[in-house]
């Protein structure tokens, strides 16, 4: 290996701790101003302004009726199949109630299955509308803000 070979990986041996955290906190950045922002809103009261006219704005555009509706369609559905399967193994579930329906689905089950699907289900109108709120009570004036999905 020639002289400049050897700097050159030495430099970059060097430099590497300080690369990674720049990477570190230019990840950690976004965290960072999302609880600020969150803090600000909160400390103001604007958390809960914004809350509840994004809870009607979904009531009115028939987003919530949408996610009752899933929800009982999702508790059906994992009943059906739960009930297929006590009946292929019927003595397995003696004296356990089997059948489906609510019992047989874990609160934490439906939570992670509706949480994805109720934030696809939120229309992009409703979407503009609660962030420029959140920009105009965040006190963002000329910042472009970039929806995370």
């Amino acid at each position: 290996m020639t002289q400049p070979q050897r700097n050159s990986s030495q430099h970059q041996r060097q430099h590497a701790p300080h690369q990674q955290q720049q990477q570190q906190h230019e990840q950690q950045q976004p965290d960072l101003e999302s609880r600020n922002l969150r803090n600000h809103l909160t400390a103001t009261g604007e958390m809960d302004r914004l809350r509840v006219q994004l809870q009607a704005r979904l009531v009115d555009c028939g987003w919530r009726d949408a996610a009752i509706d899933r929800a009982k369609e999702s508790i059906a559905r994992r009943g059906r199949s739960r009930s297929n399967d006590t009946d292929n193994n019927e003595n397995d579930n003696e004296g356990s109630g089997g059948g489906g329906g609510v019992a047989s689905v874990t609160l934490e089950e439906l939570v992670t299955e509706l949480m994805v699907a109720g934030r696809e289900m939120v229309p992009e109108e409703v979407r503009r509308e609660a962030l420029a709120r959140i920009i105009a009570a965040g006190g963002f004036r000329g910042v472009d803000v970039v929806e995370k999905r």
